[in-house]
């Protein structure tokens, strides 16, 4: 049992930074989003044409931005709420949401 509450503790260790790595991956597809659309808005006149200043993103670039919220609130929460409960007889994982 011992190995494998040590093997429990490692895998929710690297489940919370897969969840950040998530939410950095998502800030950089936002600015490469971002950065697809500065360079098509300034270089392809005939997509934008020059007298053209309105932008708009979409939906798309909202729910990004909403998506990565929810991904680093949830690299925080598993990263606060995943520590382990000092005990007498041994150290025990906090188990969250199972009863």
């Amino acid at each position: 049992m011992t190995f494998f509450s040590e093997t429990q503790g490692i895998i929710v260790e690297l489940n919370e930074w897969c969840i950040v790595c998530a939410a950095a991956c998502l800030v950089v597809c936002i600015e490469i989003f971002v950065g697809s659309l500065n360079y098509a808005q300034g270089n392809l006149r005939v997509v934008y044409p020059p007298d053209t200043r309105e932008r708009d993103y979409g939906y798309s670039f909202g729910l990004a931005w909403v998506s990565f919220v929810l991904f680093l609130f949830a690299g925080i929460a598993v990263l606060v709420y995943s520590r382990k409960e000092k005990n007498t007889k041994k150290d025990q994982a906090v188990i969250l949401g199972r009863l």
